[in-house]
């Protein structure tokens, strides 16, 4: 049983991030099967087929997150998206950039378009099917 003590430590501690659309990884390509690259707008330039039968396509969005270290990632089921949040830039700052990954490009969201958490690195975010959220805790 949780105390009103230790849930107000844990509401404190624990962000819940209503987030309906976002995505994320830090690479200046990705490489992703095919059939989630059906809605790229170009062509995969190369393929390579695994043990799994599955086909990897190499994509190169028009936009992308800069390299990250220790961001957190998510794939949100509600709208078929991954979630990048946070890591540590190149320069060493700390990121609270959100960039959402819909299967052909990157989205950088501004804080005016969502609420973003402060800059955070080494934490973790996971999706919440029945609460249909994004929690991101660290």
């Amino acid at each position: 049983m949780v105390t009103p003590c230790s849930e107000e430590r844990i509401r404190r501690r624990v962000l819940i991030a209503s987030i309906t659309t976002v995505a994320v990884l830090a690479v200046p390509f990705l490489a992703v099967p095919a059939r989630l690259a059906a809605g790229a707008s170009t062509p995969a330039p190369a393929t390579t087929s695994t043990s799994t039968g599955l086909v990897w396509s190499i994509l190169s969005p028009s936009s992308s997150p800069p390299a990250l270290q220790d961001a957190s990632a998510v794939y949100d089921s509600d709208n078929k998206t991954v979630v990048l949040f946070g890591g540590l830039t190149s320069q060493g700052t700390v990121s609270d950039s959100t960039w959402v990954w819909n299967g052909s490009t990157w989205t950088d969201y501004s804080p005016a378009q969502i609420e973003e958490p402060p800059g955070r690195y080494l934490a973790s975010m996971a999706f919440d099917p029945a609460l249909h959220q994004l929690i991101l805790f660290g």
